[in-house]
């Protein structure tokens, strides 16, 4: 292909594990890797008919961790290592994390929780702000499929500002990765417990497990935000004109400040989102260990079976108008107005479809229609004035002498030779062109070519 590259570039461990995420672990020998396969396997059941092993939990599951309070920055834009809050609430910090190399700003891992295997989801901050970008969806979708086929609880863990952006994800179809992670949650039936330790907006909210999308226990720390979008973002939104209008800068400051501040008030605070029961319970981060605990003790029992079909569909690829829709649905009226006008373009086509087969289906049986009966007592008027066809008896009788010789295509040659000569005559009544009621060979012929426009 003319690229310049080694064996290595092409097809290593590195970039297996880095940049395609084919490689869920590298390991140095082979010990280590044999090693490391013996870990992972006590995690997961033997078949999926099985429930995942359970070992004997040696950490009290009442353990509180004062730590957790200050874990997290006041800050909203500080980092910090979400890794130090999964080892400080899981059994005896055990957590064996997968595709650690690849798409770094979400983490996939196995822990347990009370000697229950659980798969873990979780954002990182130290990494990108821990947005969602289309490798880190597809990587926590493969990874919340594979526990919900092998009876593994799930964890999530949700600090995300939303979805990466930019032309490159663009082209890339976030879009459709992100929707793999919300296909992946919403069909999961293993009991779920989420934990929003500090931010959840938008459309990143939704993909996280949360309760709209059958999350069983949604748990939010006191500081959390949850909103459709950041507060300083909104206020910028919100309030452009007035922001713009302050000259005196700590003026602008101090008005954006106490924006910011209503913001989180109203619309922000985890309270107003359990209100409305999005959240289950706001808890203290010292607790969080021993409410997932409860949680999942309490799921244990769960019941939930999805709609029987022949197999799920995730979302591979969306044809060209669901991606169109999708780009608009800010505007309703837009969506509207193009469905509308694609559903009526397509019936336009399908009419003139119609209507071009009809015509070769026409000429194809010598262009005319098949026969029909005439009316009776239908008398219709002559757009334009017409010569009557000649009604002596000499002329009757020459006309029925031809007609009662000729053959069939006769007969038609002589209508159509009528009915060009002598107009639409052939409509009046008392004319020789319906000089009888019974259907004949003639007689319909003129009236089918008519109609048919000859």
């Amino acid at each position: 292909t003319g690229e310049d590259v080694t064996v290595e570039q092409l097809g290593g461990a590195k970039v297996h594990a880095t940049k395609s995420g084919v490689t869920h672990f590298v390991a140095a020998t082979e010990d280590e890797a044999l090693a490391e396969v013996r870990r992972l396997v006590s995690f997961i059941p033997q078949n999926n008919m099985e429930e995942a092993p359970r070992v004997e939990c040696t950490d009290p599951i009442d353990r509180v961790e004062d730590s957790l309070n200050d874990l997290v920055p006041a800050d909203p834009n500080k980092p910090y290592n979400m890794k130090d809050i999964i080892n400080l609430i899981v059994d005896n910090g055990d957590f064996m994390e997968v595709q650690k190399d690849y798409a770094k700003n979400i983490i996939c891992g196995f822990a347990r929780f009370n000697g229950r295997s659980t798969g873990i989801i979780a954002n990182q901050p130290s990494w990108i702000a821990g947005v969602l970008d289309c490798d880190a969806s597809r990587k926590a979708a493969r990874f919340v499929r594979f526990c919900d086929a092998f009876n593994i609880q799930i964890l999530t863990l949700v600090d995300v500002p939303g979805f990466l952006c930019g032309t490159g994800q663009e082209y890339a179809g976030i879009i459709d990765h992100g929707a793999k992670l919300m296909f992946a949650f919403g069909e999961a039936t293993v009991p779920k417990v989420t934990v929003t330790i500090r931010k959840s907006y938008g459309g990143s909210h939704i993909v996280m497990s949360c309760k709209q999308l059958r999350g069983d226990y949604c748990y939010s720390w006191p500081n959390a935000e949850i909103a459709v979008m950041g507060a300083s973002g909104a206020v910028g939104v919100l309030h452009a004109k007035a922001i713009k209008a302050i000259e005196d800068p700590a003026e602008r400051k101090a008005f954006i400040a106490e924006k910011e501040a209503e913001y989180k008030d109203k619309f922000a605070s985890p309270y107003q989102a359990a209100n409305r029961g999005y959240i289950d319970d706001v808890i203290e981060p010292r607790n969080t260990r021993k409410r997932i605990i409860k949680a999942f003790e309490q799921l244990q029992t769960k019941k939930l079976t999805n709609p029987l079909k022949k197999h799920c569909n995730i979302p591979l690829e969306q044809t060209i108008i669901m991606n169109i829709l999708l780009a608009v649905t800010a505007d309703t009226w837009i969506v509207t107005g193009l469905g509308f006008g694609i559903v009526l373009a397509l019936l336009v086509c399908l009419i003139y479809i119609l209507k071009f087969f009809g015509f070769v289906m026409q000429k194809a049986t010598g262009g005319c229609k098949k026969e029909a009966k005439p009316a009776k007592e239908t008398r219709v008027e002559p757009k334009t004035k017409v010569s009557p066809v000649p009604t002596d008896e000499g002329t009757m009788a020459a006309i029925a002498m031809a007609l009662s010789e000729a053959s069939d295509d006769d007969k038609v040659a002589i209508a159509m030779a009528l009915h060009l000569y002598y107009g639409h005559a052939h409509d009046f009544v008392d004319t020789t062109l319906t000089m009888t009621a019974k259907p004949t060979a003639w007689n319909s012929k003129v009236f089918g070519m008519n109609n048919a426009g000859f």
